[in-house]
């Protein structure tokens, strides 16, 4: 990766900007822009570097044996994949294709094996990352298991939804979520997803902007999830 200071703010998030521990990954790991939709690891195969989210976005999918595609997780600037099959020996058990204006740091899987054992603070900070993975992955699970689809859908909005600047109580999805995409993620249909925010819409809980979805009213979204 560049040396530079101006590169500080692609630090993963995950990692202090400017400690020492991304001045390691920084001095280690090389730099690589991809192009939208690069199959950067495939179904199945071994994994032989950790990939550092900076800029972009890169998707994960599974594809099963009748050709159905299942969303598994959005990695997102500061998120980071290939961890778990390298800590695990194990091959990866989906896709991972880039987004537009795809930029990632490339660790290889021996180099960051040795800075785990040499590096305490490394170890304790990619340990805090898995802890917070796994309990997303347990909220969602669970949400699978006692939330209808319309539920789903709602949780799904507040997680994908960031503040807006200064305005306290809203909240903003952008850009606007593609339906098609989003039943993927809460593994329903597009009209299901349609429906539900159209009917959030009616009630005046989101608003539909140019290029985005508002949450205006955040702590009702809330509460249809109990």
């Amino acid at each position: 990766m560049d040396g530079d200071d101006k590169n500080a703010d692609n630090a993963p998030i995950w990692l202090a900007r400017g400690s020492d521990i991304y001045d390691l990954i920084k001095t280690e790991a090389s730099r690589k822009v991809v192009r939208a939709r690069t199959v950067l690891i495939a179904q199945g195969e071994p994994v032989t570097y950790i990939y550092f989210v900076l800029k972009g976005m890169a998707q994960a999918f599974i594809y099963t044996k009748d050709g159905q595609k299942c969303w598994v997780a959005d990695f997102k600037p500061g998120d980071l994949f290939g961890h778990t099959e390298i800590l695990s020996d194990a091959e990866i058990e989906f896709e991972v294709r880039a987004g537009n204006g795809m930029q990632l740091a490339l660790l290889p899987a021996k180099t960051f094996t040795e800075l785990m054992q040499e590096k305490p603070k490394l170890g304790y900070a990619l340990s805090r990352y898995l802890a917070v993975d796994i309990g997303l992955a347990h909220t969602r699970l669970v949400e699978l298991a006692t939330l209808p689809a319309a539920g789903r859908v709602c949780a799904e909005l507040l997680r994908m939804a960031k503040p807006i600047g200064k305005t306290p109580g809203i909240l903003i999805i952008r850009p606007h979520p593609v339906y098609s995409n989003f039943a993927l993620r809460v593994h329903s249909t597009r009209e299901t997803v349609s429906r539900t925010v159209n009917d959030l819409q009616k009630k005046g809980i989101v608003a539909r902007e140019t290029g985005a979805l508002v949450i205006l009213k955040p702590k009702s979204l809330r509460r249809l999830l109990k």
